[in-house]
């Protein structure tokens, strides 16, 4: 399946413009209007929380068994449910709400939109290029450190995809 490419925005404290109008359109009209797909979300940081859990189970996985999101599922479900499980508590110890069942809802529920996708740590590896797995699995362990909480799996992807590069 392709993906369409779009932005979400939201209220933040540092970037009052986003709350006010450029003409008579909110930032989100100016930006629909002019090419730009864009959604506005009130609570974008439980969004991009969203986003990190969902690609620190599927990127690093992937990559690692060079294979697609419905190949993950299909030989290797187990793991991926346990990583996704194991990075929601590990952001659950820093003040979000949602469950590990509800994150693992939404695996599922990608997967099934866009299960053939190669994702982009894999297509880095492939290519050669610097992966984003300190920024995604890294950002987790070091937050889990911070909480004391142990995140075996997290940690062992950040050794094999930097071993791989």
């Amino acid at each position: 399946g392709t993906h369409t490419p779009h932005w979400v925005i939201g209220p933040h404290p540092k970037t009052p413009c986003l709350n006010r109008t450029i003409g008579n359109s909110t930032p989100t009209e100016y930006f629909n209007t002019h090419g730009i797909q864009t959604q506005y979300r009130p609570q974008i940081l439980e969004t991009l929380q969203s986003k990190l859990i969902i690609n620190a189970s599927l990127n690093a996985l992937g990559a690692h068994y060079k294979y697609t999101h419905h190949m993950l599922m299909t030989e290797h479900a187990h793991t991926l449910k346990a990583i996704c499980f194991e990075s929601t508590h590990i952001l659950n110890q820093a003040g979000f709400k949602p469950t590990p069942a509800m994150l693992w809802d939404q695996v599922k529920a990608l997967i099934h939109t866009c299960g053939n996708n190669k994702n982009s740590m894999l297509q880095d590896i492939e290519s050669k290029k610097k992966t984003e797995i300190q920024s995604i699995n890294g950002y987790l362990v070091d937050l889990a450190h911070q909480h004391n909480v142990p995140c075996p799996l997290n940690q062992m992807l950040c050794q094999h995809i930097e071993a791989m590069i």
